[in-house]
């Protein structure tokens, strides 16, 4: 299995802080978190989007994928370098039958929809559904992804289908996009097993993946993809398409830095009680989070609090709030003790944020309720 751990992660930052257009606000309960607890979080945030029919995705696709010169946006026969070996009108060119490339565009579940037994959502969840020619989606069938050093066959565009060659990965055919939409494919599939992490009954094992979740091998591949590729304009016009036509968006689009935070939590900019560059809670702290110990996260009982600092004199009162900003529970921390357990299993599922205060606002941190 390769490692991915010490990546340069500046130019992601850059890229996480010059985000799509989510509304304000809209990733505030995800702010500061890392691995399982943003993972659930961020679930929570995207979950509640309308489902659209089938039939919906073609419409869709209008906003979503059309190209700046007017045809439809298929990673699949698109050529980044030159002209165009073939283009699909919108509406139009919809198959239909085919029998080469060319022919016409369908629906290509990124995420094979067998693995999810043809189910909605994630049948008409168009993050994941992506205009693809006909052809190339048959030949890529339910293959996972995968790089092909000796492909058996090769798109016009230089997809690859073949043996998969990424160490780790196990024998069989793995199909390979081209280098210009390997990081639009991995910020897809970390969607995927965030969107319907845990949510995934019925769902199949298959080479890249159990369940709503990657293995290993993919989850390093991806993440390779992911820095080779940084998100690009074209990702954002189609997040902010997606908000407007079912409601919910990709947040590895918006804020590329929670790929690490949740799947390479080493490179994450906010570990270790740093500063979360995304504008979230931690900016006006006066305790780091090396200071302040807060856990399990996620909790399903209990949260017990430690405040290891001497900068912290007097008592401390803290404050749990929902999402809408309400304080749904308050407690005290008596001076010199520093630590208590704070009782959360009256509370609903979700995601609540705690305040801790003696004279002003020492720290605000974010936690998921299971």
């Amino acid at each position: 299995m390769r490692k991915i751990y010490s990546l340069c992660i500046a130019g992601m930052l850059s890229a996480g802080l010059l985000n799509a257009q989510a509304p304000a606000g809209y990733y505030n309960t995800a702010d500061s978190l890392q691995e399982e607890a943003l993972r659930i979080a961020l679930r929570e945030i995207i979950k509640g989007h309308t489902v659209k029919s089938y039939n919906d995705l073609w419409r869709g696709y209008q906003s979503a994928d059309m190209h700046p010169d007017g045809y439809i946006w298929d990673i699949y026969s698109h050529n980044p370098a030159g002209s165009q070996y073939y283009t699909y009108t919108y509406r139009n060119d919809q198959c239909g039958n085919y029998s080469k490339e060319g022919n016409c565009y369908n629906r290509e579940h990124t995420w094979p929809q067998s693995m999810f037994g043809d189910a909605t959502p994630m049948r008409t969840d168009i993050v994941l559904v992506l205009p693809t020619d006909g052809y190339v989606n048959g030949k890529r069938s339910n293959y996972p992804y995968g790089e092909v050093s000796s492909p058996s066959w090769t798109s016009r565009n230089g997809g690859k289908l073949g043996p998969n060659r990424y160490p780790g990965a196990p024998n069989g055919t793995a199909f390979e996009p081209i280098d210009e939409y390997k990081g639009d494919i991995a910020r897809i599939m970390f969607y995927v097993v965030t969107r319907y992490y845990k949510l995934d009954s019925g769902w199949s094992n298959w080479e890249q993946g159990n369940k709503a979740d990657l293995r290993d091998w993919a989850k390093d591949m991806f993440l390779e993809w992911h820095y080779a590729d940084p998100v690009s304009d074209k990702e954002r016009n189609r997040n902010n398409a997606i908000y407007d036509f079912q409601g919910n968006r990709n947040p590895y689009v918006d804020r590329p830095e929670f790929v690490d935070c949740v799947f390479n939590p080493v490179n994450c900019p906010w570990k270790d009680g740093g500063v979360d560059t995304g504008g979230g809670t931690g900016i006006s702290n006066l305790l780091t989070g090396r200071e302040v110990s807060i856990y399990p996260n996620p909790a399903t009982d209990d949260i017990h609090i430690l405040i290891n600092s001497s900068r912290v004199a007097g008592p401390v009162t803290g404050e749990v709030l929902n999402p809408l900003g309400q304080v749904v529970l308050s407690f005290s921390i008596p001076l010199n003790e520093q630590k208590t357990t704070l009782p959360v299993n009256s509370l609903n599922t979700g995601v609540y944020i705690i305040k801790l205060y003696n004279r002003e606002l020492l720290y605000t941190h974010t936690f998921v309720k299971q």
